[in-house]
């Protein structure tokens, strides 16, 4: 896009070694979907490293820094999961990839194939978020506590569960 030009190579400038793996991590996304990766730890994989590198920029201090590095690392996962999820029966019209519709062979997107799409993601994200949360409380949070409390513990979770009843469709956000 035009207007972000001058923007990302501020960005680029100011924090080079963040850029660096940010775009690593979009070339090995691109080279995953190309392959049909099958693999959801895979797969989800670059948005979880560019989360961690976002959030390691976050603190200084060496023993936050790494808990920050993990909690990022989980919340990237959260997310790549849940857009894949969101994205289900898109994905599947345009014949476009996604992990979730390749974990064995759909022909036709009945509801049996969206639950058991669902299921796995489900296993994959109530991981994903235990997880998270066994990081989150690693961190010496003292300013708007209650709010990331909220946020981590039952945003996220509410979040995930409006996606499995199809309530959180991206076209109702607009």
């Amino acid at each position: 896009m035009p207007f972000t030009k001058k923007a990302y190579k501020k960005a680029k400038n100011q924090y080079p070694e963040l850029s660096d793996t940010i775009e690593k991590a979009i070339k090995q996304q691109t080279s995953l979907e190309k392959e049909n990766c099958k693999s959801l730890d895979r797969a989800s994989e670059p948005t979880a490293v560019i989360m961690k590198a976002i959030f390691s920029e976050i603190s200084t201090d060496s023993v936050h820094k790494k808990i920050l590095e993990r909690f990022g690392y989980f919340l990237g996962r959260y997310v790549y999961l849940c857009d894949a999820l969101d994205d289900l029966q898109d994905d599947f019209k345009k014949k476009s990839y996604n992990v979730l519709l390749l974990q064995k062979e759909i022909t036709e997107l009945s509801q049996i194939e969206i639950d058991f799409c669902k299921n796995i993601a489900k296993e994959t994200i109530n991981f994903t978020l235990g997880e998270l949360a066994n990081i989150y409380v690693l961190l010496p949070i003292e300013k708007y506590k209650p709010i990331l409390d909220n946020i981590i513990y039952l945003g996220l979770k509410n979040t995930f569960e409006l996606i499995i009843k199809g309530e959180n469709k991206k076209e109702k956000l607009k």
